[in-house]
C-alpha cells in the first residue's frame, strides 16, 4: 500500500502530466476555489475526505495500489486508442482522459458479490455511507438504493440495454441519497452498433447514462464522468439538488435503424440523443465545467431538453426551475447540413407544443443561468444546428440569464465572439401560450 506522501507525489506527477498533454487544470474560479484539481489531493475535498475515512469501502483493490499502471496522457478510456482531437477550452473538464477511472491509476476489478437480482445493487448505509471503489461492473444495471450515501468511485460501467430511463447504465432509485458518482465511465460494449431496436434489426447499444429517480432532497454529485457512444444521456425529469461537474459526456450516437455510424444519416425519426433529459419539474441544478457533446449520425438532439413532455396532469408536472450551467463546453455535431442533426438545440429551454398546442397545460421555466460557457462552431457556423436557446425569450424568472457565451474555434476567426440569443421574457412564469391560440 502507497503512503499518503507517495498518494500525494503522484498526484502532482498526474496534474503536470495532464498538463503537459494539453487538459485544463486547476483552474482558479472568482471565489478563490479550484475548478477541478487540487494538486495534492486530485478531485477530493475536505468534505469527501471526511466522509470517506470512516466510510464502508467495497469493490476492487485499495484506494491506491503500488502496482497499478499510470495514467498515459496519449490514450482514453476509449478502446485504449488516442484520445479524441476535440477542441477543448482552458477551464473545462479537459480531454476524455482526464474523466472516467484510467487517469486516477486504480486496477479495475470484477465485483460480482454485488449483484442481486439480475443487476448490481449499490445500497446506502447510515453515516459514515458506503464507498464502492475499483470495480468493473459489465452486462448489468448498476442501482443504487436508499438507507444512507454512496459514493461510487473509480470503476466502469459496460452495458447495451436498448430500455431508455429504466435501463440506464446507473439508476439512482427511489429513496437513495446522497449519491457521490466520481471518476467512473459509462460506456456500450459497441461503438459501431447499427442503429434501432435490436429486435428491428438493430444491435445492441446501452441507450441512457444515468438516471435520477431519487424523488428527494438529497444531493447527487456527478463529478469526472466519461460516458460516452451511448444513445442518450442523464435523464434528471422531476428531480432536484443535483451537480454534474467537471464531466465530459459524449459523443452521443443514434445512427438509422440497420446503418452503422458513419454509414449515412438520413433524416428519419428515431430516439433523440439529448445529453441531459429535464422533462419538467427540476430545480437546483448545476453543470459546472462540463463538456456535452452530440456525435453524428444523432437525430434532431437537443444537447439540454428542459420542455415538458406531458405539462401538468399529465406524467411529469410543471416548469424547470433554478438551473445554473456556469462554464463548460457544448459540441454539436452533424454530418451534413441537409440531414442528420438540423432539428439540433443547444438548449430546448421554451415552450415547445410541437406544433400542435394540444395536450396538458405547460408552464414557463424560470431562473435559468447560463455563463462563461464556449460552444464549438467547429461543425456548424452558429454553434446548434437549430439555435442555441430555442425558446429562450419564453423563459420566464428574474434571475434567468445568458452571458459570456461565446464561440469556440481555435484557429478560426470566429473563436472567442460572442453567441447571443434573444432576451428571455422574465417576470413570474405563466402558462405557456399555445400556439393555436
Amino acid at each position: 500500500m502507497r503512503t499518503d506522501s507517495q498518494i500525494a507525489e503522484g498526484a502532482r506527477s498526474l496534474v503536470l502530466a495532464l498538463a503537459l498533454s494539453g487538459c485544463a487544470v486547476g483552474m482558479d474560479r472568482a471565489d478563490g476555489s479550484r475548478s477541478w484539481r487540487d494538486a495534492a489531493n486530485p478531485g477530493r475535498d475536505g468534505k469527501t475526505l471526511g466522509r470517506e475515512a470512516g466510510a464502508r469501502r467495497e469493490g476492487g483493490m485499495p484506494a491506491y495500489d503500488a502496482g497499478a499502471p499510470g495514467w498515459d496522457a496519449g490514450t482514453s478510456a476509449r478502446d485504449g486508442g488516442a484520445a479524441p482531437s476535440l477542441p477543448i477550452p482552458g477551464g473545462s473538464a479537459g480531454q476524455p482522459g482526464a474523466t472516467g477511472w484510467r487517469h486516477t491509476g486504480v486496477v479495475l476489478h470484477p465485483c460480482e458479490n454485488l449483484v442481486s437480482g439480475g443487476k448490481y445493487v449499490l445500497a446506502g448505509l447510515p453515516p459514515p455511507g458506503r464507498v464502492v471503489d475499483g470495480c468493473d461492473f459489465s452486462g448489468r444495471q448498476v442501482r443504487i438504493t436508499g438507507g444512507g450515501e454512496v459514493i461510487l468511485r473509480r470503476s466502469r460501467v459496460v452495458n447495451n440495454d436498448y430500455g431508455d430511463t429504466e435501463g440506464a447504465a446507473i439508476y439512482v432509485a427511489d429513496g437513495a441519497g446522497p449519491v457521490t458518482i466520481e471518476d467512473v465511465e459509462i460506456d456500450t460494449t459497441d461503438h459501431d452498433a447499427r442503429g434501432g431496436d435490436p429486435s428491428a434489426g438493430g444491435d445492441p447499444r446501452q441507450d441512457r447514462t444515468i438516471a435520477v429517480r431519487k424523488n428527494n432532497a438529497l444531493k447527487v454529485i456527478i463529478r469526472r464522468v466519461y460516458a460516452h457512444d451511448t444513445t442518450r444521456g442523464i435523464d434528471i425529469t422531476s428531480q432536484n439538488n443535483i451537480e454534474i461537474v467537471d464531466t465530459y459526456h459524449g459523443p452521443n450516437v443514434s445512427p438509422p435503424v440497420g446503418q452503422r455510424p458513419g454509414q449515412g444519416c438520413p433524416g428519419t425519426e428515431r430516439k433523440h440523443s439529448s445529453a441531459i433529459r429535464a422533462a419538467g419539474s427540476t430545480s437546483n441544478i448545476v453543470l459546472r465545467n462540463t463538456v456535452l457533446h452530440i456525435g453524428p449520425c444523432a437525430f434532431a438532439s437537443g444537447l439540454i431538453a428542459t420542455y415538458q413532455e406531458q405539462g401538468p396532469g399529465g406524467l411529469y408536472g410543471y416548469a424547470n426551475h433554478d438551473w445554473e450551467i456556469d462554464g463548460g463546453l457544448w459540441i454539436h455535431e452533424r454530418d451534413n447540413p441537409n440531414a442528420d442533426n438540423t432539428g439540433g438545440y443547444g438548449i430546448a429551454a421554451g415552450c415547445d407544443w410541437y406544433g400542435t398546442g394540444t395536450g396538458p397545460t405547460r408552464y414557463q421555466n424560470y431562473n435559468l443561468r447560463i455563463h462563461d460557457l464556449k460552444i464549438s462552431t467547429q461543425y456548424n457556423s452558429a454553434g446548434c444546428p437549430a439555435g442555441c436557446a430555442q425558446g429562450w425569450n419564453n423563459v420566464a424568472g428574474d434571475r434567468t440569464s445568458w452571458s459570456k457565451v461565446t464561440k469556440f474555434h481555435p484557429g478560426s476567426t470566429d473563436d472567442g465572439q460572442p453567441l447571443t440569443v434573444a432576451n428571455p421574457q422574465g417576470g413570474i412564469s405563466i402558462v405557456c401560450p399555445r400556439p393555436n391560440g
